[in-house]
C-alpha cells in the first residue's frame, strides 16, 4: 500500500519493503534502523521519512514523529496521506490548532473522504500504531481508537468549512462508529444536519446524543450549548447568558481556525440578543478570514460590517475592518468614504489613517497617501508594517532619501 501512495524512483526496493515488514510487526528499532540505511543510499526519498514519521509516534516519541513529518512534507508537499498523520501526531502532542491547520491543507487534494478513511484505516488497524512489540498494552489500544475517531471527526468539521457537506457526513459518521462515546462527534453531526443539510428530525437524535454524553463526561458548558442547539430559545430564561455563552464558543473556534463554525455559533449567539454587535463584528472577521483561505466570503463581511456600524456607531474598528474589506473589493471611492467617516469618530487610530493611505495609493493618489501614511506612522511608529508602506509611499514619489 505505501509503495502504491507513495511513489518514488527506488534504485532498489528490498530495504524499504523489509522497512514495512518491520514495522506492520511491531518492531520499530530494528525498522528505524533499515530506515536510516535507506536514507543513506537515498537521502530524498520522502516516503522513507514518512514511514519514520509513523514508527516515531508508535513509540510515543511526539517530537521525532513530528520532524520526520516535516521533512517528508518539505521534500514532496502535495500529496494529502502526510497531512493525515503530520495532523495526527499535533493532535497527540496536544497542538490542537497546527493539527487542524495540517488538516485543512488536504481538503484540496482530497475532497473525497474515502481518500482519507482508506489511509487512516491502514495506518490504525494494518501498519499499527501503539502497538509497539517490546510495550503491548490494552491502554495503547484504546487511545489509537479514540484518536482515529477524534481525527475523522476533526476532517469532518473541515470538510464542513469547505462546504463538502456529503464528506463531512461520512468522516463524522465514521467517527462515532469508531468510538459510540464519542460525543464531539455527535454534537458535529447534529450541528452538520441542522445548518446544513437540513434535516432537524435527524439533528434532533445526534444532538439528544451529544448532549447525554457531555452530561455523563461532566462537561456541562457544551451540554449546554448542544441542548440549546435542538430546543427552542423560548426555553432559555437567560438570553444574555446564552449570546455571550456562544460568543466565547465562535471565539474559540475562529481563534483555532474554524471559521465556517464560528459563524454559526455567533449566529446562535445574535438569535438570542439580536443587535449583539460584539457578535456582528466578530463574524464578519471570521467571514474575512474565510476569504484568505479562498472560500468566497467578502461580500457578507461587507454586510456584517455595515450592521456592526449600525449597531455601534462609536466602534472604530468596525470601520477600520469595512474599510479594509472594501479595499480587498477593490472598492476604493466606497472604502475612502467610510475611512474618512472613521476619523470623526476616533481621530487617534494609526488603522484609519493607515487604510487610507493603502486605498489611496491603489487609487494613484500617491501625495495624498504620503500623508495618511506619514499620519499613521506618527501615531504609530513601532508598526514595521506601517513604516513599510509608508516607505513604499514615499518612493512612489520619487523620495528616496526619506524612504531610506
Amino acid at each position: 500500500v505505501i509503495e502504491d501512495l507513495l511513489p518514488y524512483p527506488w534504485d532498489d526496493i528490498d530495504l524499504f519493503e523489509e522497512a514495512i515488514k518491520l514495522t506492520a510487526q511491531g518492531f520499530y528499532w530494528e525498522a528505524v534502523g533499515v530506515c536510516h540505511d535507506v536514507l543513506h543510499l537515498s537521502p530524498n526519498a520522502y516516503p522513507v521519512h514518512h514511514l519514520l514519521g509513523h514508527i516515531y509516534g508508535a513509540m510515543g516519541n511526539a517530537r521525532e514523529e513530528i520532524e520526520h513529518y516535516r521533512k517528508a512534507v518539505r521534500l514532496k508537499p502535495n500529496y494529502p496521506q502526510i497531512y493525515f498523520d503530520l495532523s495526527t501526531a499535533y493532535w497527540v502532542a496536544g497542538k490542537e490548532k497546527k493539527s487542524l491547520a495540517a488538516l485543512k491543507k488536504t481538503i484540496p487534494m482530497a475532497a473525497d473522504f474515502a481518500v482519507a478513511d482508506y489511509w487512516l484505516t491502514f495506518i490504525f488497524d494494518r501498519l499499527g500504531r501503539n502497538r509497539d512489540q517490546y510495550q503491548v498494552s490494552k491502554k495503547n489500544a484504546v487511545t489509537s481508537t479514540q484518536t482515529f475517531a477524534q481525527i475523522c471527526g476533526l476532517l469532518g468539521t473541515a470538510f464542513m468549512e469547505y462546504g463538502y457537506h456529503t464528506s463531512a457526513r461520512q468522516a463524522l459518521k465514521k467517527s462515532v462508529r469508531v468510538w459510540p462515546e464519542f460525543a464531539e462527534g455527535y454534537y458535529q453531526l447534529g450541528t452538520l444536519h441542522l445548518k446544513k443539510l437540513r434535516n432537524p428530525k435527524r439533528a434532533v437524535k445526534y444532538l439528544e446524543m451529544a448532549e447525554q454524553l457531555y452530561l455523563r463526561q461532566n462537561d456541562f458548558p457544551r451540554a449546554a450549548l448542544a441542548h440549546q442547539l435542538h430546543r427552542s430559545k423560548e426555553e432559555v430564561h437567560d438570553k444574555n447568558k446564552a449570546a455571550d455563552e456562544w460568543l466565547k464558543e465562535g471565539l474559540r473556534l475562529q481563534g483555532l481556525g474554524w471559521y465556517q463554525g464560528a459563524v454559526d455559533a455567533y449566529r446562535m449567539a445574535q438569535g438570542f440578543k439580536p443587535d449583539f454587535m460584539d457578535a456582528f463584528y466578530n463574524m464578519g472577521v471570521a467571514y474575512g478570514c474565510m476569504e484568505e483561505n479562498d472560500i468566497d466570503a467578502l461580500h457578507k463581511a461587507v454586510w456584517v460590517f455595515k450592521k456592526s456600524i449600525d449597531i455601534s456607531p462609536e466602534f472604530i474598528h468596525s470601520y477600520t475592518a469595512l474599510g479594509a474589506s472594501y479595499i480587498k473589493q477593490g472598492e476604493l471611492v466606497l472604502a475612502m468614504e467610510v475611512l474618512t467617516r472613521a476619523i470623526h469618530v476616533e481621530s487617534q487610530d494609526a488603522n484609519v489613517y493607515y487604510y487610507l493611505g493603502i486605498a489611496c495609493r491603489m487609487n494613484s493618489q500617491i501625495s495624498q497617501a504620503v500623508d495618511y501614511m506619514r499620519q499613521a506612522v506618527a501615531l504609530k511608529p513601532d508598526s514595521v508594517q506601517l513604516q513599510f508602506y509608508f516607505g513604499l509611499s514615499l518612493m512612489d514619489l520619487e523620495m528616496f532619501e526619506e524612504a531610506c
